[in-house]
């Protein structure tokens, strides 16, 4: 069975990327537990299966992103929908963070934190663009960041960006061309860090360089152009997920574990099993991804009897989830409710230019 027909046998409504995406949320609040808990110093060097997961939440969105392309009819109808996905919890976790976290808690006069450039700096991650503090807070934690999870939103922003420009020039119709682009990608991208930073060749584990998502996301779409050839296997993508991983832990293998890793996540994402209520309730994964890391920063601020990654694991995963299922109801399902408005758009401007015809009815 190729990917295709297992696209089809499931009938494009696989719940195994549902799982995918609130698994691996969920396993990088556990290693953040280590950050937070004790300070960045001891989460430098990540075991290779958590040097797995962030690569492996690119692929599941170069594939499923590659989806949502072709389904669109325009350049503009995908990106509102990118933006309406990203930017509403983006915004309000920052709001609450700068507007009422940051003043409840922080060591500073309310007048001396308002005033600070740090504090106007903040706003700036609304627009993707990551600011890990806000002044006095949390500087007595072990680690000083404040949300310590943003560092990738500049790189999913690219990805998006680099899909629209390669739809907008064609470029995505000709999957020779996307597949080829993205080894040329990383090739070049492989020399100039070899001559950057040689010594970073050797490293196993860790975290994986910015650029190499890029290339996780672009094997996910690569995989979706070339979805009638490649083949589906519940048994091939557990062994390719094992090759990733034991990849990841070889000197070189981090700059060769990101291609099996992205095989293993889009057979895992095309399993089916039933869902579970928790899921049929709402897609918590993003806002998992992005408000645990406070939430594990106030947990952490309560005093060196917080300071344990068990216990801080105990404590914020369900209260990351229970954040994140507020964020969904009241911020991020209202935003995408806005699709209809945003495709009425795109009719009347497709109309507007004779690509199509309205029956009177709409």
């Amino acid at each position: 069975m190729t990917i295709a027909e297992r696209m089809v046998a499931t009938d494009n409504r696989s719940t195994g990327f549902d799982y995918l995406r609130v698994g691996l949320a969920v396993f990088i609040v556990c290693w953040h537990s280590i950050e937070t808990s004790y300070g960045m110093a001891a989460a430098r060097t990540a075991p290779p299966f958590v040097t797995a997961l962030v690569p492996m939440f690119f692929t599941v969105s170069g594939f499923l992103v590659a989806g949502s392309l072709e389904r669109c009819r325009t350049i503009g109808m995908f990106l509102g929908l990118r933006v309406l996905r990203i930017f509403p919890a983006l915004a309000s976790v920052t709001l609450l963070l700068a507007l009422v976290v940051g003043p409840l808690m922080s060591t500073l006069p309310f007048a001396d934190y308002v005033s600070s450039p740090a504090f106007h700096r903040y706003f700036l991650n609304i627009v993707g663009m990551p600011q890990y503090e806000l002044p006095g807070l949390f500087e007595n934690n072990p680690e000083h960041q404040v949300n310590g999870s943003l560092w990738t939103i500049p790189f999913e922003l690219e990805c998006y960006a680099a899909i629209a420009l390669f739809a907008l020039i064609g470029l995505v119709r000709n999957r020779q061309i996307v597949l080829w682009g993205t080894a040329v990608f990383f090739v070049l991208r492989f020399i100039i860090g070899a001559i950057r930073h040689p010594h970073d060749l050797w490293a196993a584990g860790g975290v994986l360089p910015g650029w190499l998502l890029i290339v996780s996301f672009l094997c996910g779409l690569a995989i979706y152009l070339y979805r009638d050839k490649v083949p589906w296997s519940r048994t091939w993508g557990l062994l390719a997920l094992a090759l990733g991983v034991i990849l990841l832990a070889l000197p070189l293998g981090r700059f060769a574990g990101f291609a099996p890793l992205a095989y293993a996540t889009v057979c895992l994402g095309l399993t089916n099993p039933p869902k579970v209520a928790i899921l049929r309730s709402g897609d918590y994964s993003y806002g998992i991804y992005v408000y645990a890391y406070p939430v594990q920063q106030v947990f952490a601020s309560l005093g060196p009897w917080a300071h344990h990654w068990w216990l801080n694991i105990l404590v914020c995963v369900p209260a990351s989830t229970m954040v994140a299922a507020v964020s969904w109801h009241l911020v991020e399902k209202p935003a995408l409710g806005l699709r209809k408005p945003l495709k009425a758009l795109e009719d009347h401007w497709l109309v507007a230019r004779g690509k199509l015809t309205l029956r009177p009815a709409e």
